[in-house]
């Protein structure tokens, strides 16, 4: 147990999202956001000591947790994304992909940003990355995607072709 006076990455993470749902003229919802992502640093629950922590996976609170990064990340993409800012987008994404690398909601946000940018190059490269992505995940059957995802592919890049592994 943990004095009152301690306080931890993830409510500092919820404070912040919390604000940025209800801002006010004090507060901005993007720089809330990017505070938020700022405390995320690599995949949640990961490296953890063996035999530890096993009552994660008997709770709601990983799921809990991942659900509110992937939130954070997508409402701080989109927003950026309206106002014209790639760059804060992009970082948004990355932060939450590197949280939870299968969130598809991100890689669809990633995906428009790049498009927005205009690079068919490096839409390419995204694309194939979250195919590879995908592989890597385990359970799913490894290929299995959300059919929003495919869709959108085929739609930015008309005829890309899906290299199986």
């Amino acid at each position: 147990m943990l004095s009152p006076d301690v306080r931890c990455d993830w409510e500092l993470f919820v404070a912040y999202t919390h604000r940025a749902a209800r801002p006010d003229d004090a507060s901005d919802p993007q720089s809330d956001l990017r505070d938020a992502l700022s405390l995320i640093s690599g995949p949640l629950w990961s490296d953890l000591p063996a035999g530890r922590y096993q009552w994660v996976g008997t709770t709601p609170v990983e799921s809990t947790m991942r659900d509110a990064v992937i939130d954070a990340a997508h409402r701080l993409a989109s927003l950026s994304l309206e106002r014209g800012d790639t760059i804060t987008a992009m970082a948004a994404c990355r932060t939450g992909l590197r949280a939870v690398p299968a969130a598809e909601t991100l890689w669809r946000d990633l995906l428009r940003t790049v498009a927005a940018r205009g690079d068919r190059r490096t839409l390419e490269a995204v694309a194939a990355e979250f195919y590879r992505a995908v592989a890597a995940r385990p359970g799913r059957g490894g290929t299995v995607t959300e059919p929003e995802t495919d869709a959108l592919i085929q739609e930015l890049l008309p005829g890309f072709r899906r290299r199986r592994h």
